[in-house]
């Protein structure tokens, strides 16, 4: 799974807490950060970020570079999600509970793990997935 940098930065910045999980991930190899060195993709993801001033950086440059090297992005937004259908309508979204699925088939998290994960989110966070555990989701 990868992250462009400015996905990190956004986590860095709002979420410190996460800070050392999201590094283990890195360290693990769970994620990969992408640089966005091309001109014309940060011209693309300024575009696309222009007058969806609710939208952060990461979230744009995720769909923008998602959609333009072919990749499926991962995002829960829904304001995101309803701009990144009208302006890329082949793009794959996918959803928090997509990913902890792909995690737990993959055997990189354990349906216990996933489903303390997602108690933690809904006494901390206040974010919930519609579902009573992990296990109802996966086929």
């Amino acid at each position: 799974m990868l992250l462009t940098e400015h996905v990190i930065d956004e986590i860095t910045e709002a979420y410190p807490e996460q800070l050392e999980l999201l590094r283990a991930a890195l360290r693990d190899e769970i994620f990969r950060t992408v640089r966005i060195d091309d001109v014309a993709e940060l011209a693309e993801i300024a575009a696309f970020r222009s007058g969806k001033a609710q939208l952060g950086f990461g979230e744009c440059s995720a769909i923008v570079i998602a959609a333009g090297r072919g990749f499926a992005v991962a995002c829960n937004d829904r304001v995101a999600i309803s701009h990144a259908r009208q302006m890329f309508p082949s793009l794959q979204i996918l959803k928090t509970e997509d990913l902890i699925g792909h995690l737990i088939k993959a055997n990189i998290l354990s349906i216990t793990a996933a489903d303390a994960i997602k108690e933690t989110w809904e006494r901390q966070h206040r974010f919930r997935i519609k579902c009573q555990s992990f296990a109802d989701l996966l086929d």
